[in-house]
């Protein structure tokens, strides 16, 4: 054995040649992981072993330092790039890519602990389909009022808003409706003067010929009848605002980009998937109030607030951020599309004596058919014909 050993070598990243065992059985490799707490003998040549402990520490060490930064590296750009489902859905729709035509599928449905009213359950089950761009549309929705006493109330919705930019609206049951109400609400039972109960029951006469009936209101009565103080009707406006907005996908879209203030987790939800993974939204305050700093003072949302006939106001950020905030948990679920094909939300009001859950599921078809009534009446008529028959009498 050398009295004078070597001084052990540094860890190196280069290699080594093992230098050869004198005689003998060659010296297995020690492994310097295994039983570190046991003394072990000294081999007979110390120098080179002690330069392959090096040798293997620095390939270890080069090893996790290289995994550790490409992990690091990552991360960091998963994060600066935000590529989680519901951003990039998000994404998708503020770019432009989004489809334009959607079909919806859900429910509304209002529980109420208050018993002074005397609904115990409201319920409203839509079907829905449109072209976004244009806001054409055709709807039916069936609401079902619960009594307490178990008897439900139903009446059916439908609409169209069609290619003439006229809507038209059909509803089903609006006399049975409108009885039992009053027999709820003690009208029929009460003793009215005959003036009364002749008005009631004209109105009832009324509305029954209008049951089941498609009524036409042309964009013009709605425009007169929504323009107020506005500077134009807010059906006109909304119109003209969906228009605009598809031709500032690029703004909003660079905007978001710097500004992403929607993202998501899937860890602890609260509700399982119906057909694609399930997310819960969540809101970052910092990049919110960063995006409605570069949009509060755009044509936009000028034209936004003109629609709502507060021309003169001003987007507050720390109003909209502090209601952002206060928005229930919001899930959603996405497909490999980055489309949205869910949302659901419970809200609750009147500290938990009512709790609205709505349930929304969202599809995409390649075609929409939005097909306008052959036979209706003009609403403007039909209501003239109404106050006539409740107010005029004859002499």
């Amino acid at each position: 054995m050398n009295d004078n050993p070597a001084e052990p070598a540094a860890p190196t990243m280069e290699t080594v040649a093992p230098t050869p065992e004198p005689s003998g059985k060659p010296a297995e490799n020690p492994d310097p992981m295994a039983r570190p707490m046991e003394k072990v003998e000294p081999p007979a040549v110390e120098a080179p072993k002690k330069k392959k402990i090096g040798l293997i520490i620095g390939l270890i060490i080069g090893l996790v330092v290289l995994i550790g930064g490409g992990v690091a590296i990552a991360l960091v750009l998963a994060n600066s790039q935000k590529t989680d489902a519901v951003s990039s859905a998000i994404a998708k729709i503020m770019e432009g890519k989004a489809s334009d035509k959607m079909m919806v599928n859900g429910t509304f449905d209002v529980a109420i602990k208050n018993k002074e009213i005397p609904f115990e359950n409201i319920k409203i089950d839509l079907k829905s389909q449109g072209i976004m761009s244009s806001l054409i549309n055709s709807s039916s929705a069936v609401l079902t009022a619960t009594l307490r006493d178990g008897d439900d109330i139903k009446i059916n919705f439908d609409e169209v808003y069609a290619t003439d930019s006229n809507l038209y609206f059909k509803i089903d049951g609006i006399e049975s409706t409108i009885k039992d109400l009053m027999t709820v609400n003690g009208i029929l039972n009460t003793d009215e003067d005959d003036t009364t109960l002749g008005t009631i029951a004209g109105a009832l006469k009324s509305v029954k010929a209008l049951d089941g009936q498609w009524l036409k209101i042309s964009v013009d009565e709605i425009n007169a009848m929504t323009k107020n103080n506005a500077e134009q009707s807010q059906l006109s406006c909304l119109t003209d605002l969906v228009g605009n907005v598809g031709g500032s996908t690029n703004t909003l879209a660079e905007t978001y980009r710097k500004n992403q203030f929607i993202g998501s987790t899937n860890k602890d939800l609260a509700i399982a998937s119906k057909n694609d993974p399930v997310y819960l939204v969540v809101f970052d305050e910092e990049n919110l109030r960063g995006f409605l700093n570069e949009t509060k003072d755009s044509a936009m949302v000028e034209q936004m607030l003109n629609c709502m006939g507060t021309s003169d106001a001003q987007i507050d950020v720390d109003s909209v951020v502090k209601a952002v905030k206060q928005i229930p948990d919001l899930y959603v679920e996405v497909d490999g599309d980055s489309n949205f094909t869910r949302v659901y939300f419970v809200t609750e009001v009147n500290n938990g004596e009512i709790k609205i859950t709505t349930d929304l599921s969202f599809s995409y078809p390649t075609n929409v058919n939005v097909p306008e009534p052959l036979e209706y009446k003009n609403f403007s008529e039909v209501i003239t014909e109404l106050i006539k028959t409740m107010y005029v009498t004859e002499n």
